[in-house]
């Protein structure tokens, strides 16, 4: 499958999924019920796609090493993520993980040594602050509620751009689908302690819409989704994989406008539109390698 087709799939899907997340959860569901419910019935699918394809496993100390960095995406980003959003509406959602190339750009040059950062991201970085700011204090102004949930978001978003970040780092040869499975089984380890601890009763009722959104998220959002994301970090940049974050949003906030009668702000559309703005900026302002200077010296 051509990388562009994958990398336009994992847009598709990643523009859905802060309704359908939205929607896994219900009165007769917790939320660490409703992720985790997810991520087990996806875990059981990778398992049996990995014995019908006969893809094999790995279990040594990298493959284990590469399952850590993808569950810490998994069981770090998305517990958080499922507990936030319960209070805020899921545009919102989207806008704030679209900061993850900002958070990817600056681990990626601590851990991977990347030259991400000049002049022109510090500011695009501080003007997309700036954007946060005013989207956080419009939705605390409307819901003095949502700033827990806000501040956790953005922990969320920083969890995902570390597990980016480290699984490009630990990248090794081994198919998508069995990374995925392992990351998947680990996290779940995390989810089951979670759940234990939280909640620990099964739920006894669940509407069709939220079994309907578990099964698209279990399929999608982390099956297909995540083994999609993998393949195109070991193909690309983790810059160029994280822009996916910039197109998302947008999709994302018309979809919930659309299909939820979310409400949309003047504010919180100003805000996130210059933490577009900035985030477009980050993106089209990437420092030059030396080939490129020394390239762009000799065409002079």
């Amino acid at each position: 499958m051509p990388v562009a087709l994958i990398y336009l799939a994992v847009v598709a899907i990643w523009s859905t999924t802060p309704l359908a997340v939205k929607w896994s959860t219900d009165p007769h569901i917790s939320f660490i019920e409703g992720v985790g419910i997810r991520m087990g019935a996806a875990a059981l699918l990778t398992s049996l796609l990995l014995r019908l394809f006969a893809i094999p496993r790995r279990y040594d100390r990298e493959a284990w090493r590469l399952y850590a960095a993808g569950a810490l995406g998994f069981f770090g980003a998305m517990t958080q993520l499922y507990w936030a959003a319960q209070f805020v509406p899921s545009g919102l959602i989207a806008l704030i993980f679209g900061l993850a190339p900002l958070f990817a750009g600056g681990l990626a040059r601590l851990i991977l040594g990347e030259r991400v950062l000049n002049l022109p991201r510090v500011l695009a970085l501080l003007v997309a602050l700036a954007g946060l700011a005013l989207i956080f204090r419009n939705e605390v102004r409307l819901d003095p509620g949502a700033a827990p949930a806000i501040a956790t978001l953005v922990v969320a978003t920083l969890f995902y751009a570390m597990s980016s970040v480290l699984v490009k780092k630990y990248q090794t040869r081994i198919h998508p689908l069995t990374q995925v499975s392992g990351s998947l089984w680990l996290s779940c380890i995390g989810f089951a302690a979670v759940w234990l601890l939280v909640d620990g009763q099964l739920p006894t009722a669940v509407n069709p819409r939220t079994l309907a959104a578990i099964s698209y998220l279990a399929l999608f959002g982390s099956v297909l989704g995540f083994m999609f994301y993998f393949q195109l970090l070991a193909q690309l940049p983790v810059a160029t994989v994280a822009l996916i974050t910039l197109m998302t949003p947008p999709c994302a906030l018309i979809i919930g406008w659309l299909a939820a009668g979310e409400t949309l702000t003047a504010r919180t559309l100003i805000g996130g539109g210059v933490v577009m703005l900035a985030l477009a900026v980050y993106q089209f302002a990437a420092p030059r390698s030396p080939a490129q200077a020394n390239n762009l010296a000799n065409r002079r």
